[in-house]
C-alpha cells in the first residue's frame, strides 16, 4: 500500500460514518415531529417506535451512536410516544 493511502481510507470511512449519523439523526429528529401529530395520522405508531430503536440499536452496535446518544435518543421517543397515548385516554 502507497505510502499515505491508509490515512484516505481511514478518513473516507470516517466520512461515511459521520454522514450516516448525521442522516440517522435527522430521519429520528423528523419522526418525533410526527409523533406530536394526532394519533389518527399515525397508523400503528407503536410499530414505528420499535422500528425507530432497533434502528438505532443498530447505529450503537455499528459504532455510529455512543451509549449515551442512543440513552438520550431512546428516551425522546418513548417519551414523546407516552405523552401521547396519555392525552389520548
Amino acid at each position: 500500500m502507497p505510502c499515505g493511502t491508509g490515512n484516505i481510507v481511514n478518513r473516507h470511512a470516517a466520512e461515511k460514518q459521520a454522514a450516516a449519523y448525521s442522516e440517522a439523526m435527522n430521519e429520528i429528529q423528523g419522526k418525533q415531529v410526527t409523533y406530536t401529530q394526532p394519533l389518527q395520522a399515525a397508523p400503528a405508531p407503536h410499530e414505528d417506535i420499535i422500528s425507530q430503536l432497533e434502528r438505532l440499536d443498530a447505529l450503537k452496535d455499528q459504532g455510529i451512536l455512543t451509549k449515551e446518544e442512543f440513552q438520550a435518543q431512546k428516551e425522546k421517543i418513548l417519551g414523546t410516544y407516552l405523552s401521547m397515548r396519555l392525552k389520548h385516554e
